[in-house]
């Protein structure tokens, strides 16, 4: 049977399934920070800041998760942790509710928008999952050599740059509770994801396929082999952010949007 016939409705996710999923993307990102020395973060109600080594926004983010009592004390708090850790570039992701609190302030310190980003729920998980395209093989990134191919592949499927040292971008970790997937045809790296199980939803994270390799079903296998993944973990849904690539691709999968997350960032030096 096709899982993508037994995906429900979004469900009613004004309450804690929604409040679940935030925590994961929250959790993801504390995950790698975790493995980066140097790494800083802080929280405080509403929002939480992290702070690494890598360079770029992706893992220097600030997530702002409830409306504040003052956006520009926020900005401007934001600011001066990111600066004490030596970071220069950064962004903050408001997440749904805290968006209109945020954007003039964030307008008016010469941060720049960043696209909105959809929210999106697969429920429940699916036991099972189609047959990948037959010439693709998926491995799990258990060993070191497979982890840095994912990392290389996925930071090129991204529009990336592949990084010369992936321990200062995802070090390698089989304590780490993100869990890799690389797909391959014949010896070439294709398409990657990986997860995160975390208190009853799998996010799914860093879906990407290279390229020249798109429009073959690579990235929807490798999404629903991180999907599956965390079924097994006993996640009862699971979550990812779209892109305006993926968006259409995860709909077809069943996925429902039912958020969204607006972001600012620095702008280029």
């Amino acid at each position: 049977m096709d899982p993508t016939a037994a995906a429900a409705p979004a469900p009613d996710v004004s309450g804690d399934l929604l409040r679940q999923c935030h925590e994961n993307i929250i959790e993801a990102f504390r995950s790698v920070s975790r493995s980066l020395p140097g790494s800083r973060s802080e929280e405080e109600p509403g929002v939480v800041r992290i702070a690494t080594p890598t360079r770029g926004t992706t893992f220097n983010v600030v997530y702002v998760t409830q409306p504040p009592s003052s956006a520009v004390s926020l900005i401007e708090r934001s600011a001066s942790f990111m600066a004490h850790a030596g970071v220069s570039k950064w962004r903050i992701e408001a997440f749904p509710g805290a968006e209109s609190a945020v954007a003039e302030a964030a307008l008016a310190a010469g941060l720049q928008p960043r696209p909105t980003l959809p929210g999106m729920i697969l429920f429940p998980t699916p036991t099972r999952r189609p047959e990948p395209p037959p010439e693709l093989r998926i491995r799990r990134a258990v060993t070191k050599r497979v982890w840095e191919t994912m990392v290389k592949v996925g930071s090129r499927g991204l529009g990336g740059q592949p990084p010369e040292d992936t321990e200062t971008t995802y070090p390698f970790d089989l304590t780490r509770v993100l869990r890799g997937y690389v797909g391959f045809v014949g010896k070439k790296a294709v398409a990657t994801s990986f997860t995160l199980s975390y208190h009853g939803v799998g996010g799914v994270y860093f879906v990407a396929t290279l390229p020249e390799e798109r429009g073959k079903g690579y990235g929807t296998a490798l999404t629903w082999r991180a999907v599956v993944g965390t079924r097994r973990d006993g996640c009862r849904a699971s979550f990812l952010q779209g892109t305006e690539m993926g968006t259409p691709i995860y709909a077809r999968m069943g996925y429902r949007t039912v958020c969204s997350y607006a972001g600012w960032e620095t702008r280029a030096a």
